[in-house]
């Protein structure tokens, strides 16, 4: 909702200049972008602080599976080998993240050109 104060002017017209209206809604509207700003904020550093709780569970998660294989009699070459495929994965899924972005990117210049 756009607000816009226009007045019109004439000449030997009194000199008062009616903005109050104008100031009142102009404060109020950046007041409350303040307040949706300020609750982006919020939200944001409550989702980051949830991904780094979630990715200390997980790390936690990991260091148990490990013991459990060194409990079950799984050899120290058998738990490298998990970890490098593990390492392969993720860097597989990383490049493929790349590809999709690149490719998105392309398909988007193609489509609005």
């Amino acid at each position: 909702m756009i607000h816009q104060c226009n007045f019109r002017f004439r000449l030997n017209d009194t000199t008062r200049v009616p903005i109050e209206d104008c100031e009142l809604f102009f404060h109020d509207h950046l007041h409350s972008s303040h307040n949706a700003i300020d609750e982006l904020i919020n939200h944001g550093s409550a989702i980051l602080e949830q991904i780094r709780s979630q990715g200390m569970w997980l790390r936690g998660i990991k260091h148990k599976v490990l013991s459990i294989g060194h409990t079950l009699g799984l050899s120290s070459t058998t738990l490298q080998m998990i970890e490098r495929r593990l390492n392969e994965d993720w860097i597989i899924f990383c490049v493929g993240c790349m590809t999709f972005i690149v490719s998105m990117f392309f398909f988007y210049r193609f489509w609005k050109s």
